[in-house]
């Protein structure tokens, strides 16, 4: 069954469309990048959040999409 989304937030957060089956996007993306390799990736989607929100009329949506790719990035550094 479909995960039911119940706020903007969890299409911030946990967006379903980036699932493969029960296996979230970002967990493939560090299976196959490495511990380094995923922080770098982490890192990467933060300055482009940071830069694009300028650009949009939806900038809000990609702040916060900054700020939860940040807090992924302090996350897994904590855990090095």
């Amino acid at each position: 069954m479909p995960k039911t989304i119940n706020s903007f937030e969890d299409l911030i957060n946990e967006p379903p469309h980036y699932n493969i089956g029960n296996m979230p996007c970002l967990e493939i993306i560090k299976q196959q990048l490495g511990k380094q390799g995923f922080i770098s990736y982490l890192e990467g989607n933060c300055w482009k959040y940071l830069y694009r929100h300028k650009e949009k009329q939806q900038n809000i949506s990609d702040l916060k999409k900054l700020r939860f790719y940040n807090n992924k990035m302090i996350e897994e550094l904590e855990n090095l």
